[in-house]
């Protein structure tokens, strides 16, 4: 049966925006095309125009991350960042990808002239880059490095849409009482401390808690197509994040696992499982193919 109001195209929308802009980023960089810009406008593009042929529900879904976004990126470039990491390499990795940095062709070192400064070599080169390239291509289409921040919007948003989903199906609370208790788990401690910087704490939160949320939902039998095309892309994404947050979203993601395969007696774990290890092959191979 087909949910009306919010459902989980909501949750979808800014995941396959944000996975398929590393993707496409990292498609780039293996082809020494250049450019971060084009990745970012081609993954809204796909996700549009499939959402138009296929599910209007999920085109709507994606021009409302789009539009808030936007939005964001406006109120973002008036706060500057003052993190010590966002200031030391998350900043340095951004406007560097922003102005032609290749990472599969060069190293950090390489690439600028004082690249050596505080051993910024070890941090630009061996971090995973997906959620840098998506800053740089806000940065390098306004040239503000701050309304980069932007895109936390999308992290915030795919927290919240998941947790009202999970909410409303499998718990039966909508309208208000809902609204609530996603917000609270959108606006936890990790999210609103560091949505004004470019700390990566933060979209490392978020993938773990839509991993938990898409979690129960298969748990409670609630899950469809979009919420398996959504966990694939959520896992695949943290790979393009920071090393940590694969390891966080797996164990959350293990843990459900047990759970369902005790309720079920592994007979519904098959699902969840080809889940996982596809996306798993794309974070390593394609989203992540710098570092890995």
């Amino acid at each position: 049966m087909e949910q009306k109001g919010i459902n989980n195209r909501y949750t979808a929308a800014p995941v396959l925006i944000l996975s398929l802009s590393m993707l496409f980023s990292s498609v780039g960089w293996i082809l020494n095309a250049g450019g971060v810009v084009l990745p970012l406008i081609l993954s809204v593009a796909v996700v549009m125009i499939f959402g138009l042929i296929r599910d209007r529900r999920l085109f709507f879904a994606a021009l409302l991350s789009v539009v808030l976004t936007v939005i964001a990126c406006g109120f973002a470039a008036k706060i500057k960042d003052m993190s010590y990491d966002g200031m030391y390499f998350h900043k340095s990795a951004v406007h560097a990808l922003a102005n032609g940095w290749n990472p599969l062709q060069e190293s950090f070192s390489d690439f600028d002239r004082f690249g050596n400064l505080q051993d910024l070599p070890l941090w630009m080169d061996n971090y995973p880059k997906g959620v840098w390239a998506a800053y740089a291509a806000v940065y390098k289409l306004t040239g503000q490095i701050e309304a980069a921040k932007g895109i936390n919007l999308l992290f915030l948003l795919m927290v919240f849409f998941s947790a009202y989903d999970m909410i409303k199906t499998v718990f039966f609370k909508k309208g208000f009482m809902g609204i609530m208790l996603a917000a609270v788990l959108a606006a936890n401690p990790v999210i609103l401390s560091q949505y004004f910087t470019f700390m990566n704490d933060l979209p490392v939160a978020a993938l773990i808690l839509v991993c938990a949320c898409l979690g129960i939902k298969i748990y409670a039998k609630k899950a469809d197509r979009w919420d398996y095309l959504t966990l694939t892309a959520a896992f695949a994404a943290s790979f393009g994040v920071k090393f940590t947050a694969p390891v966080f979203c797996g164990i959350t993601l293990l843990a459900y696992g047990v759970a369902v395969g005790i309720k079920s007696r592994g007979k519904e774990l098959l699902k969840p499982c080809i889940s996982v290890a596809v996306a798993a092959v794309i974070g390593v191979c394609a989203l992540g193919a710098d570092p890995y």
